[in-house]
């Protein structure tokens, strides 16, 4: 089987920094289906002499392309698949630079793969030609990259050469005519080609970059006729996860104790170095950065604590139980009780303005708190099933509710029409989160399974095989670019939100790991375990 095998490409570079913008160079690309994915980036190998930078790559077993004459219907169909793959790899900002019969895969299917991208080049302008060395594969470079200046239209210069290759069998160095350059490679067809492939082709391969075509979606509209060039089929991927280990990694500063059961809930403090845990011990501990012990204890609770929020632009603490109770706490004392539902609270979260809290419950409903007063605004109904998950969109103006009949609900803020359904889990919906943007929502199952939602939509854009367990807690960073996923498989996972791609997995909890959260203030991520132990992760 091919998944036994990967492709390892040493890196020569001069700093981490390099290698770093490598990887992430290999971690875009990777998302397209014709792409290899990047499985790991190994920046150093202590016990290894003279290690290089590694990369490891997922393997295609597929056999270069034949060199042996290509009949026109088979030489267009080549060109249909090329075209939009060079149109989304170029989208990225990236050149390819060694575009060659030997870096054109086709599998056993007939499918094309684009491989060797270890000459790519980020631009800073897709349509600018970028000055530096002359590298690739000469036979089939464009004149302008073999003095150092390659741009997108190079990329068409090398297709268009293996094209005229392909149809005539003649290698390019034969082809170039010290007077007419390629002008001559049609003299060299058996038997003839019609005229609109010939002046494509002429194009492709015209000696300065202005007079070819535009871009390759300019390409791809001339030689079929069509208006709109192929998407990258990149939605509804169901990704297997791999791990890309980054320079210097992910790992665990500090493990603190204090709760006598498991940790069942966390906060963070939005501007503070401030945080707080709710346990099953029925307690919740008040911590504060870099103190090994915490600074209050918190009692009330008759049962376990099971959710637990600041309210934002203000001086209190929210918790949420088994005792049905949510309780409003402030200078370390209780200040109210609410008898909030008559099931079990699974779930709390603030509006932004932190005004409102939300409570969610095993009584199948949504409650929304004036955080002042202590009221009822409003009960959100609907869901057939009880609440297990809530989140508040950044804006305010949308809450979502996961739910045990695996359904997410959304509703409007104020929830005055009923609520909108995401269908697409098939178990129990344990955890949510928005984007900072707004625009996505990710939700995790007791299956292990992550999926993203567009919102404008409603559809499932990526779907994620992510855990052995039940996925117990998501948490985004702020800059949207780290999706951090706990299970109960006893894992930490991290996510490149965008591609699906795992970036690390932390095993230092050694039981059900059951809450996340990142802290602003501190700039780490924080877990909770069925171990009792509140753990601090941060990068290099």
């Amino acid at each position: 089987s091919s998944d036994l095998y990967c492709v390892l490409k040493q890196i020569a570079l001069r700093t981490p920094e390099e290698f770093t913008q490598v990887v992430e160079v290999f971690q875009v690309l990777g998302q397209h289906p014709q792409i290899p994915q990047l499985i790991r980036a190994i920046a150093t190998e202590p016990r290894i002499a003279n290690f290089r930078p590694t990369l490891v790559q997922q393997w295609f077993d597929g056999t270069p392309l034949t060199l042996s004459f290509w009949d026109v219907a088979r030489l267009k169909r080549l060109l249909r698949e090329v075209l939009p793959l060079l149109h989304w790899v170029h989208a990225q900002g990236i050149l390819h630079r060694d575009l060659n019969p030997q870096n054109l895969l086709q599998d056993a299917n007939g499918d094309l793969i684009l491989v060797d991208f270890s000459l790519a080049k980020v631009t800073q302008k897709a349509s600018r030609a970028q000055v530096g060395t002359m590298v690739g594969s000469a036979a089939y470079t464009a004149p302008e990259q073999l003095r150092g200046q390659a741009s997108p239209a190079s990329d068409l210069y090398s297709l268009g050469l293996i094209c005229i290759h392909l149809l005539t069998g003649v290698h390019p160095f034969d082809l170039f005519d010290s007077l007419d350059g390629l002008s001559s490679w049609v003299d060299y067809l058996t038997p003839p080609v019609d005229s609109g492939l010939i002046d494509i082709l002429n194009r492709l391969t015209a000696e300065t970059p202005r007079d070819r075509f535009a871009d390759a979606a300019a390409a791809y509209r001339a030689l079929t006729g069509e208006s709109t060039i192929p998407d990258a089929a990149l939605e509804a991927t169901f990704i297997q996860g791999v791990e890309t280990e980054l320079v210097n990694g992910w790992h665990c500063t500090q493990t603190l104790t204090a709760h006598h059961g498991p940790i069942q809930a966390i906060a963070c403090h939005s501007q503070l170095p401030l945080l707080a845990t709710g346990g099953a011990d029925r307690q919740i501990y008040l911590w504060q950065a870099n103190q090994q012990q915490p600074i209050a204890k918190l009692e009330g609770h008759r049962s376990i604590v099971t959710a637990i929020a600041f309210a934002p632009h203000t001086e209190m603490l929210i918790s949420g139980s088994w005792d049905y109770t949510l309780r409003c706490w402030q200078d370390e004392q209780e200040i109210h009780r609410y008898d909030a539902h008559t099931g079990w609270v699974t779930s709390l979260v603030c509006s932004p303005d932190g005004q409102t809290v939300a409570s969610g419950s095993t009584d199948r409903s949504v409650r929304l708190w004036d955080v002042a007063s202590g009221t009822v605004q409003q009960i959100l109904t609907g869901p057939q099933e009880g609440i297990y998950s809530l989140t508040m969109h950044p804006e305010g103006n949308l809450l979502a509710a996961g739910t045990a009949d695996a359904t997410i609900y959304l509703w409007s803020i104020p929830g005055d029409t009923p609520p909108r359904s995401l269908i697409g889990h098939q178990d129990a919906v344990h955890t949510l989160c928005f984007s900072p943007s707004g625009q996505l929502l990710f939700s995790g199952d007791k299956a292990g399974k992550i999926r993203t939602w567009r919102l404008d939509t409603g559809q499932c854009c990526q779907l994620l095989n992510a855990h052995q367990g039940t996925v117990n807690g998501l948490a985004l960073l702020p800059e949207g670019n780290l999706l951090v996923s706990v299970s109960s498989d006893q894992t930490v996972k991290l996510w490149h939100p965008a591609s699906g791609r795992l970036v690390a997995t932390l095993k230092d909890h050694t039981a059900p790991v059951l809450a996340v959260t990142y802290h602003p203030v501190l700039q780490q991520i924080v877990t909770a375990a069925h171990d009792r132990t509140l753990k601090f992760w941060v990068l290099g």
